[in-house]
């Protein structure tokens, strides 16, 4: 996984796309406000998955699981 967002309303197909043809990183669409947690996913050592959204949800992987706040997001199968 290279990018992952949470948002806390449903992102139509176009607001998607747009995301996705801004690159990695860019959070200034007009959907921002509804961003919860953003992760880049390229921390190159340690066990901490850095929130970029600036609501301080910072995500810890152990074992290729990530928990935020205490919720398994990614459980292995």
């Amino acid at each position: 996984i290279d990018e992952v967002r949470l948002y806390d309303v449903a992102l139509d197909q176009q607001a998607v796309l747009e995301h996705y043809a801004g690159g990695a990183g860019n959070c200034t669409h007009a959907d921002a406000m509804y961003l919860v947690a953003g992760y880049h996913m390229d921390e190159t050592s340690g066990n901490i998955a850095s929130d970029v959204s600036g609501n301080g949800r910072d995500g810890l992987i152990s074992s290729g699981i990530m928990r935020v706040g205490g919720v398994v997001c990614c459980p292995e199968h």
